[in-house]
């Protein structure tokens, strides 16, 4: 019997659920609670490049991302104050201290029933590398990243050839 393609595997890997690639163990997630220092949460972009906010660790319930995208924001962008007298004077964003000053709060999400391919094209359309895995309360179950994905698929690859 022949080995599949890639393409056949690709066809399989769209239908397959985002849980089964997807980080599922909520310990093993970087999240911080809302108010959080924003030293703290360098750290954790440090290591993992992004950091999911939540409302409480009780409730889970996500309220936005921090990504490293939102820290060269935070670290470049100047904008003029609103009660400066005589011209703008640039204030930066580091004038921010807790997470809630640099998260966005706009997210993207996926839930347990999709598959990898909506999932994907999500990614794609919205430029996003990063999808919380929520139920209908916006609870935070799980993350799927791009990284995982990839590896995912590189393995289902490499057991055809």
């Amino acid at each position: 019997m022949p080995l599949p393609s890639a393409f056949e595997v690709l066809k399989k890997f769209y239908h397959m659920k985002v849980t089964s690639v997807a980080k599922m163990d909520i310990n093993k997630i970087p999240f911080v609670v809302s108010g959080a220092h924003l030293i703290d949460v360098l750290k954790i972009i440090g290591k993992y490049r992004h950091v999911w906010v939540v409302e409480s660790k009780e409730t889970m319930h996500l309220i936005g991302i921090v990504t490293e995208y939102d820290i060269l924001k935070f670290l470049s962008e100047l904008r003029p104050s609103e009660y400066s007298l005589g011209g703008a004077k640039p204030v930066s964003y580091l004038a921010a201290e807790i997470v809630d000053d640099v998260m966005t709060r706009q997210l993207i999400v996926a839930t347990l029933e999709e598959y990898i391919k909506d999932a994907l094209n999500k990614m794609r359309r919205y430029k996003i590398r990063y999808l919380p895995i929520v139920d209908e309360s916006r609870t935070l179950l799980g993350e799927l990243t791009l990284h995982e994905i990839i590896l995912k698929f590189g393995n289902l690859l490499s057991g055809i050839i």
